[in-house]
């Protein structure tokens, strides 16, 4: 029976609480007009720089040490901590991932079930006793509001392996800011019939 190591759960802890780190320092460095991606941030030419609130950006340079762990996840705003806290879709040198031991890369993956894919074939090699298998994904990000079919679906599938393969939900990372709301015309919230066209 395969159990989460003592290295795998500091580094998911090390990953809720880099994001959310990473979610209220990029909060707090909303206001201000600069380049580079992230709001108030200014960079160089090789990467790097200092946010509008002073914080140095990680360099470009990839990070070369640490655990490597595999995320997937939609395109999402919510991410946005978790990569300012991993230097990008991939720990950067002297990020807090990296600093940490955390060799992050997150990979945009919008289907849920190459999501459940992923995570039964990390599954299915860890049955097989590899520590850290090199395939499919470590974790995977959904939205709340759809995480109960997710979960219950990954879970009809990793059961096959064992008692002990359960998708579990670990943390959040970030929230909506109306990314996701349903827009159309202004005559449609004043007659909502009308968005049912002809």
């Amino acid at each position: 029976m395969a159990t989460l190591t003592a290295a795998g759960k500091a580094a998911i802890l090390l990953l809720i609480g880099a994001g959310a780190i990473g979610a209220y320092k990029f909060t707090q460095q909303r206001s201000g007009a600069g380049g580079g991606g992230v709001p108030g941030a200014t960079t160089t030419g090789g990467g790097g720089g200092t946010t509008g609130g002073g914080q140095t950006l990680p360099p470009s340079e990839p990070c070369e040490s640490g655990t490597p762990v595999r995320l997937l996840g939609y395109a999402w705003n919510g991410h946005m901590g978790m990569h300012f806290a991993s230097g990008g879709v991939s720990s950067a040198k002297d990020s807090l991932m990296c600093k940490r031991g955390v060799n992050l890369t997150f990979t945009r993956q919008d289907m849920n079930d190459k999501l459940t894919e992923a995570l039964v074939t990390f599954a299915t090699a860890l049955s097989r006793g590899e520590k850290n298998p090199k395939a499919g994904a470590h974790f995977v990000t959904v939205m709340g509001d759809g995480s109960a079919a997710f979960l219950k679906g990954t879970d009809d599938v990793l059961q096959k392996l064992g008692s002990e393969y359960r998708p579990k939900i670990v943390g959040t990372i970030g929230y909506s800011r109306g990314e996701d709301k349903f827009m159309g015309p202004t005559a449609w919230k004043s007659d909502p019939k009308a968005a049912k066209g002809s």
